[in-house]
Parts: structure tokens; sequence; C-alpha cells
């Protein structure tokens, strides 16, 4: 399955819980990057990009994502908060930017309150590679879920920036501009992500009603 395939299925439910506005998290990259080594490499210490796959034997995300995807989810469903993190941190130690074990970091944090476990995972994975896309809207999803407007809209433009087709980050962009009360911009988010193929109508929604209330 190529990295957009699983991009692609990654935009999942957590696309509910930002239509609904109710589950928003993010991070700040670590500090130590230097501009002349773009993707820093921790093969010594068994840690891969996930976007260079190149780097890594193609059996070992098939068997960290085979054994760990399942477990983590049925530990969030069930409450386990010692099974879900057990095996999400499993996934992100080898693969810090994987986009379905931050999604899953994203998800306990806001089922457990323990947002420093995804705090950390994301800053790895910006320190892995700062250049995915995918990473820096995550980053945004956190930042905006704890109000720090500013920096999240930071992260979900840079999100846009790196790749254009990439729709989560237009809406949740148009989200966020519309509880900032730039409405404006925000129809022009929406605008984006709808043309992109967006499915759900929130964001469609608030700006009706934000339109009402002026």
């Amino acid at each position: 399955m190529s990295h957009r395939a699983t991009r692609t299925r990654s935009v999942w439910c957590w696309r509910a819980t930002l239509a609904l506005a109710a589950v928003l998290t993010v991070i700040q990259p670590e500090p130590g990057f230097s501009a002349d080594n773009p993707v820093r490499t921790y093969h010594d210490h068994g840690v891969y990009d996930y976007y260079a796959p190149a780097s890594y034997p193609p059996r070992l995300i098939k068997n960290v994502l085979g054994y760990h995807i399942k477990p983590a989810e049925e530990g969030l469903k069930a409450g386990n908060w010692t099974k879900a993190e057990g095996n999400i941190g499993f996934i992100l130690n080898y693969f810090p930017n994987h986009p379905e074990g931050l999604k899953l970091a994203l998800a306990y944090a806001a089922k457990s309150g323990h947002d420093r476990f995804a705090l950390d995972r994301i800053k790895k994975a910006l320190d892995i590679n700062p250049k995915i896309a995918w990473t820096h809207l995550v980053y945004g999803v956190y930042l905006h879920r704890h109000n720090d407007l500013a920096a999240a809209e930071r992260e979900y433009r840079k999100a846009t920036e790196l790749d254009t087709d990439l729709a989560d980050a237009y809406y949740n962009l148009g989200l966020l501009l519309v509880d900032a009360g730039n409405i404006a911009d925000a129809k022009k988010a929406a605008q984006k992500a709808y043309n992109l193929g967006y499915p759900l109508p929130g964001l469609r929604l608030k700006l009706q009603k934000a339109k009402k209330s002026e």
C-alpha cells in the first residue's frame, strides 16, 4: 500500500471527530535540528523515518503494524490505557512519524488526558523529518485542542505548503479561522477543502451559523 493510500485511509474517523470540533490536538519541533541535515538518521537506535522506506526492512513495518495497531485500538476502545499506550508507544518508537501511530497517540491523549505522551511523540516525529505535511497537521490539531490558535494556524498553513492537496489541513484551518473570527479566510480554506473532496459538512455548517449571527 502506498504512503498516499495509507494517508487517505487515515483520513479516517478522525475527520468525524474534528468535524464536531471536539478532539483537536498538536506540537513543536525539538531543538538541535540543522538545515544541512534535513532528515536525521536514527538507524543506530532502530528508529526510522516512515517516509524513507529504503532505509528500513520491508518486513519491519509489516510486523510492527501487524502486531500493534489492532491492540492499540482495542485498548483505546476499552479504556485500557496501559494496553493502548504500550502498543502506540511501540509503533512510534520504531516509526515516530507513522501517520496511523500519530493518530492513535492523539486519540489516546484525548481520551486518557495524557497529553504529554502525544506531545513528546509528535516532537520526535517533527525532529526525524520536519517536511511531512501530515505531521504538521497533527501538530496543528494538538495546538488547536489546547486553544493555541496562533501556533495551530502556523502548523496548518505549513501543512498546506508542504502538501497542497491535503484537504484535512485546509478543513482544520477553516475550523480554526471560524473560531478566530476570520470568516473571509475561513471561506477560502473551506472552498479549497471541499474542492479537494473533503466529505464532512462541519465547516460549511459553522460558516452558515457564523453568517446568521452577523
